[in-house]
């Protein structure tokens, strides 16, 4: 299910500081095994819970609610633009660069 334009405030409060992997996977609409490579990839923070076994850390793993709040906003669509994303690059026009839009024009390539 797609939803768009959702206003961030009318998400229902987490009284939960950190979830499971199964209910991160369904809030965010996605397989658990995407949560976990996510997690790997750091784009979700989690941390591990839960006994040693054999040797091995904790088998558990919870993710921060939090985490999955900021994924959404990063995510969503029609969200602002990044940083510079929306900015022009400024062009440092070298002799070179000059002599290339003057071939370019005098052969109609560029207006």
């Amino acid at each position: 299910m797609l939803r768009l334009a959702q206003p961030l405030e009318l998400e229902e409060a987490d009284p939960e500081e950190s979830v499971t992997v199964a209910v991160a996977a369904r809030r965010l609409g996605c397989d658990e095994s995407t949560v976990r490579a996510m997690l790997n990839a750091g784009e979700l923070e989690g941390f591990r819970v839960g006994k040693c076994k054999r040797g091995r850390g904790p088998g558990g793993v919870r993710i921060q609610s939090e985490s999955i709040r900021l994924y959404k906003e990063r995510h969503r669509i029609g969200a602002a633009p990044a940083n510079d994303a929306g900015k022009r690059r400024r062009v440092v026009h070298t002799s070179g660069h000059t002599d290339a839009m003057r071939w370019l024009r005098s052969r109609g390539i560029v207006p």
